[in-house]
């Protein structure tokens, strides 16, 4: 169970590190949108207020150019500069004319353009020789200028109100970013100490988890000694009592026969039962170094179930194979394989023509696969994907069990690192097989020498 404090821990860490991403992108954002309007700005001074006071200017200093050319007494031998220049002063005003303008500027020309026409009749009026004319020329040229003049001061004071502008956006940016920074980084403290908090939370339950762990897995060894304890003494006593018959039963053969067959089985039993036992107390898992080989365990199962499948009328064989030995102990293997054949005899059926069970071992290179075949009824391919999940089971035709036998199998295969699957035929039969990792064979090996013929067990 989690601390009591992770869940709101977890929520103010995911709200902490939400206010981190705002504050960064609030601060990209805001940078953007100032980033903006200086662009736009400098835009204005760039290609309006800077224009603006360049053409002006050029119109204003043409125009004394030209009231210069005008003050002689007698223009006519002027009148090609005096046309230059006063084509000059109209080409400086056309250009003013064509930028864009700031708010006010329109109407402000309005009042330039009328002094601007009286001069430019005064002008007309000297190149057609009006006397009257003359006189007025100067008032009207400093009139002239100083509209245009006060022309060129409104635009400057645009240019300088945007500069102003400018500086007060990067000022106000810069702040911003700063407090937004900040509070960026006060937000990652909090959740480095958030972060900090839910490690120490989670690595004291992986301590208390792993403490519970190894207290579950002591207690359960305990338990699992108990019963093993509980199953071997009976079955001593089953072997000792076994031992007394046979001894007993002196010349009777088939009486000692009996009873060796019982010790076998009691003897069976026992390796089972300590091959689990030790499986379990290993965590699941082999052992390292054991190993078992095939043929051995094979023999002696099929020897041991060979009165059970007579008994039904069932024909038993083995394949022959080369000695084998896989990564596996001898009990283990013993379940394995007791678990298939104990199924493929029981599961037969008794309607069946061709009544048989045949095993078979196959050499895969890094892996031994052994197969258990049988002429049954065979499985229903809507089972086949789930048959050795926990607690399911096919048409059993009412014998007892509730379906672990096989999914036991497919845990046991798959800790010791091998694969388990079956194939069928409904009809004609089944299939199934599980791989081993191979070992190396040892003298130590619980190994039988390679089998020449199959060992057939029929019915008489």
């Amino acid at each position: 169970m989690p601390p009591a404090g992770a869940a709101p821990t977890a929520r103010r860490f995911i709200a902490v590190a939400v206010g981190i991403a705002a504050s960064f992108m609030g601060v990209t954002a805001y940078s953007q949108s100032v980033q903006r309007n200086i662009d736009r700005d400098a835009d204005e001074i760039a290609y309006n207020a800077a224009p603006s006071v360049e053409r002006l200017s050029a119109a204003r200093a043409e125009l004394r150019h030209l009231e210069a050319l005008l003050a002689p007494a007698r223009v006519n031998g002027n009148l090609a500069a005096i046309g230059r220049s006063r084509g000059m002063f109209h080409d400086d005003l056309a250009e003013y004319l064509a930028l864009p303008t700031f708010p006010g500027e329109r109407e402000r020309w309005d009042a330039v353009s009328a002094v601007l026409e009286k001069f430019e009749q005064v002008v007309s009026g000297l190149l057609v020789g009006d006397g009257s004319a003359r006189a007025q020329l100067p008032a009207t040229v400093d009139l002239a200028s100083d509209a245009i003049a006060g022309s060129i001061e409104f635009n400057a004071a645009q240019a300088r109100r945007l500069a102003i502008d400018i500086r007060r956006l990067r000022r106000r940016s810069l702040i911003t970013g700063y407090v937004l920074d900040g509070l960026a980084a006060a937000l990652a403290l909090v959740a480095s100490l958030l972060l900090l908090r839910g490690v120490r939370q989670y690595t004291g339950l992986l301590e208390a988890y792993g403490s519970l762990v190894r207290d579950r897995a002591e207690e359960l060894e305990q338990f699992s000694g108990r019963v093993a304890h509980d199953i071997l003494s009976p079955l001593a006593t089953a072997s000792m009592a076994l031992g007394i018959a046979g001894a007993a039963a002196g010349a009777d053969e088939r009486t000692r026969a009996t009873v060796m067959r019982g010790v076998r089985s009691v003897q069976r039993a026992q390796m089972i039962v300590n091959g689990l036992l030790d499986f379990a107390r290993a965590g699941a898992r082999p052992a390292p170094g054991v190993s078992v080989e095939l043929n051995s365990v094979i023999d002696d199962l099929t020897d041991a179930l060979g009165t059970a499948a007579r008994e039904k009328n069932i024909e038993l064989a083995v394949e022959p194979s080369l000695p084998c030995a896989v990564a596996c102990s001898a009990g283990v293997l013993t379940s394995l394989m007791a678990n298939l054949l104990n199924n493929a005899i029981k599961y037969m059926g008794d309607d069946r023509r061709e009544r048989k069970i045949t095993v078979r071992v196959h050499d895969l290179g890094q892996m031994a696969r052994v197969e258990v075949a049988d002429t049954g009824p065979g499985i229903s391919r809507q089972l086949l994907p789930t048959l050795f999940e926990p607690y399911v089971r096919g048409a059993t035709g009412g014998k007892p069990g509730i379906g672990l036998g096989l999914a036991t199998v497919k845990r046991i295969v798959q800790s010791h690192g091998g694969r388990v699957g079956v194939e069928s035929t409904p009809g004609e039969g089944s299939c199934f097989w599980f791989e081993l990792p191979k070992v190396a064979r040892r003298s130590t090996d619980q190994t039988s020498s390679a089998r020449a013929a199959p060992a057939e067990y029929r019915s008489p």
